[in-house]
């Protein structure tokens, strides 16, 4: 996921992903954590399942979220948050991509390929050097494609494991070791990104938890709050000064 968006504040939550949000126009925010309290900064990663708040978001400003089991991910824990449960980030790390970051206010990704690679991009901004992403195994490839071409569909994970000819316990294992979490999380988080995504263009958080595969939209909206920090009224409001774009994570 990847979000532009101008002003607002998160209120305590925690999900995932590997977090990083940064300030596109030089202006400072406040996030708060268990450990740190409320720190000023204008660039952080934010480790996976911490919870955190954000607030002081003036100006536009850009969060980025990625699943942390990825290859990416791994050296993102291992050579940059080294156990720490945030990074605080020199901005001049991201200069390059801002002119790119920015242009997102006016106009959204065409396609996946474009967005998998400015998502490596603005990663790369938190490492000494290039990280190139290699290909996920075939057979996790071709399900991860299921379910992003079908995400509101009731997947068992017997016919995901049989369409690429493992065993139910076989195919969970694989999955996990090559997404970095399980499958059902996986599909929850990116049923969450599709319905974000229909919410921010116009559609009622009812109809968007329905399309999205969610049969109760109470527990949609206690499920959206808890992993964004905000309801999805909240973000609604916002849709005029946001800009999100939701690709599977490959």
């Amino acid at each position: 996921m990847l979000m532009v968006a101008r002003g607002g504040a998160y209120a305590e939550h925690r999900h995932i992903g590997i977090q990083l949000t940064l300030t596109l126009e030089d202006h400072p925010f406040e996030l708060w954590t268990p450990k740190d309290g409320w720190r000023e900064t204008k660039a952080v990663l934010i480790n996976s399942n911490i919870p955190h708040s954000l607030r002081k978001l003036d100006g536009w400003h850009v969060i980025c979220s990625m699943v942390p089991g990825l290859l990416q991910g791994k050296e993102l824990k291992e050579k940059v948050l080294k156990g720490s449960p945030v990074c605080y980030l020199d901005i001049g790390r991201f200069d390059a991509h801002l002119d790119k970051l920015l242009s997102l206010r006016e106009s959204q990704f065409q396609t996946e390929g474009e967005f998998l690679d400015c998502v490596q991009q603005v990663f790369n901004g938190c490492l000494d050097h290039p990280w190139f992403r290699k290909p996920l195994d075939e057979r996790v490839a071709r399900v991860v494609e299921q379910i992003n071409s079908r995400v509101s569909c009731n997947f068992s994970a017997a016919e995901l494991a049989a369409s690429v000819h493992l065993s139910e316990d076989r195919f969970l294992h694989l999955f996990k070791e090559q997404m970095g979490t399980p499958l059902r999380a996986y599909i929850q988080s990116q049923r969450l990104g599709f319905a974000f995504s229909l919410i921010l263009n116009g559609m009622s958080s009812k109809e968007a938890a329905y399309e999205a595969g969610f049969s109760d939209p109470a527990h949609f909206s206690r499920t959206f709050s808890q992993l964004t920090g905000g309801t999805p009224s909240y973000f609604s409001a916002l849709k005029q000064v946001m800009r999100m774009t939701c690709f599977v994570n490959g």
